[in-house]
């Protein structure tokens, strides 16, 4: 029997091993990104990080929503972490997934912060761009990694017939 394009036909594409990378790298710049300096006060530049927890301490985010966007800044580089793990295990979909969030949010993110931003400071910049390439490349995972379909026989030990 021929075999149509199945998950292994799709496997052997160039674009099926360069895409994880290039969210991975993409979320990486993301949290390289926001760790550079974004803004300068006097003589000391601050990091998107030290920006948001000095706003949150003198009460600038009083809206729940405004909260959130804030912890999840904060909690971009776990879950790139978490996007690694799991997609060094195999679960390659769901850590594209979370590359896609950290992608989405270094993008928002960076080009809000280039209006913002201090002039010359690489931080914004890094930022946008590494959450276009997270994007770009999590979305192409996305849509080229299948998920792993049962074979015949292990529909059958799971009580499914080959009608089915």
């Amino acid at each position: 029997m021929t075999r149509g394009y199945g998950a292994d036909m799709v496997a052997g594409r160039p674009i099926a091993k360069i895409a994880p990378a290039l969210a991975l790298f993409g979320s990486v710049l993301v949290v390289v990104g926001a760790s550079l300096p974004w803004i300068q006060t006097g003589r000391v530049r601050r990091s998107a990080f030290t920006v948001v927890r000095v706003a949150n301490e003198i009460g600038v985010f009083e809206r729940s929503s405004e909260r959130v966007a804030v912890l999840t800044l904060l909690a971009a580089p776990a879950v790139a972490s978490l996007g690694l793990f799991l997609t060094s295990v195999g679960l390659r979909r769901i850590g594209s997934i979370c590359y896609l969030g950290v992608g989405a949010l270094g993008l928002a993110i960076g080009l809000f912060g280039l209006r913002f931003s201090s002039a010359g400071l690489p931080g914004p910049m890094v930022t946008a761009i590494g959450g276009g390439l997270a994007v770009i490349g999590s979305l192409a995972s996305l849509l080229v990694t299948r998920s792993p379909r049962p074979n015949l026989e292990q529909r059958q030990q799971r009580g499914f017939s080959q009608t089915n």
